[in-house]
């Protein structure tokens, strides 16, 4: 019994470090998609906290502490994190992988609307550049990124095509929808 009291007094103070990506994500959306691609094999956090406005948000202190030593940043781009991109260039974090999960999404244009996300297809196309940053740093894994991005896209596509079909019922009505 003694013994293991010590054993475990001994390990308290030291920190264990995790053989899993550590991931840091600008906000909600491109959280849940790098825990959907990462699953057991990355720890994944959210910098702008649930319920803020990603527009605004500023990275405290801590959070540029907590980015030095990330593997993977993730933000969506088009100017909807306004702070991403200076928060990464202060940083001193030679080897984190930048992720601008918007970045080369077809059809969608510069001046376009940042919530490209809302487009189940170009959600795909967010969880693919997810996906290869990810494979990227940890080649060991990638077979496991590649299984969990391919069910995502089937998971989409299915959803892609339900709304499609249910969208047949509503041929000669009209949708007014407000785009902010």
């Amino acid at each position: 019994m003694s013994a293991l009291i010590l054993t475990a007094c001994g390990n308290a103070g030291q920190s264990q470090k995790s053989d899993k990506l550590q991931v840091y994500t600008s906000f909600y959306a491109m959280y849940d998609f790098a825990k959907q691609i990462g699953g057991d094999k990355a720890d994944v956090y959210l910098l702008c906290p649930v319920g803020s406005e990603p527009h605004d948000f500023e990275p405290k202190t801590s959070d540029m502490a907590k980015l030095s030593k990330a593997d993977v940043f993730i933000y969506n781009g088009m100017g909807m994190e306004s702070w991403a991109e200076k928060t990464v260039q202060s940083l001193k974090n030679d080897t984190l992988s930048i992720v601008e999960a918007s970045k080369n999404i077809p059809y969608v244009t510069e001046n376009e609307d940042a919530h490209v996300w809302l487009d189940p297809e170009n959600a795909i196309y967010e969880m693919k550049n997810i996906k290869d940053a990810f494979c990227a740093k940890d080649a060991a894994n990638s077979a496991y990124y590649e299984s969990r991005y391919e069910e995502c896209e089937k998971k989409t596509d299915k959803l892609i095509n339900d709304y499609k079909a249910a969208s047949k019922d509503f041929k000669n009505r009209t949708l007014i929808s407000y785009k902010i």
